[in-house]
């Protein structure tokens, strides 16, 4: 890669982060190992709302946003051999990550119908649920996807690079908000 094609990757990703709110701006650079600082202060967790189930369960939503591991997640446990993919500037804005604004590695979908990086988006759920994507925010209750064609689209645009790493699509450790307790009792008395 040149200076001169570097020099370009670093002023497209400034624009992209001119678009986000600092928080958006400081998650990114979090999930890309820019932080300035360690890790991203914890939030508060706001409890939603906890209700009882009729098997007498408690179950406690929070607003989107997980406690800290104690052992921070990092893009090399999620690849397999841990080689990271060479982030490549995509030739059309579907190709690109919104998270690490690189082409996508792995890609992966959710029910709101975007999709991103296996790695970005498994270390963006690792600290909450709600969709990256601005304009979105929805809450992410199931597990990602693999697209399978995206990933198609992608072998044939990026042929040498899109099979030089491999990841194990795991979301283990990982749980997933459930619908409102009151959509539960709804369904069930419909069934």
């Amino acid at each position: 890669m040149s200076l001169a094609q570097d020099r370009t990757g670093i002023a497209k990703r400034r624009k992209v982060f001119a678009d986000q709110t600092p928080e958006e701006r400081e998650r990114s650079r979090h999930l890309l190992g820019m932080s300035g600082r360690q890790s991203p202060a914890p939030k508060k967790l706001t409890r939603i709302r906890t209700r009882n189930t009729r098997r007498g369960e408690h179950r406690q939503h929070h607003g989107g946003y997980r406690e800290p591991r104690t052992t921070p997640l990092t893009r090399e446990d999620l690849y397999e051999d841990g080689r990271l993919p060479v982030p490549l500037e995509p030739t059309r804005p579907s190709q690109r990550c919104s998270l690490c604004l690189a082409v996508k590695s792995h890609p992966v979908s959710y029910p709101c119908g975007h999709s991103h990086c296996y790695a970005c988006i498994r270390l963006w759920l690792d600290q909450q649920w709600m969709c990256p994507v601005s304009a979105c925010h929805a809450l992410i209750r199931t597990e990602p996807h693999r697209h399978f064609a995206e990933e198609q689209a992608l072998a044939e645009a990026f042929p040498k690079w899109v099979n030089a790493t491999a990841v194990a699509y795991t979301w283990e450790g990982l749980t997933f908000p459930h619908a409102p307790a009151d959509d539960l009792e709804s369904s069930d008395e419909s069934a």
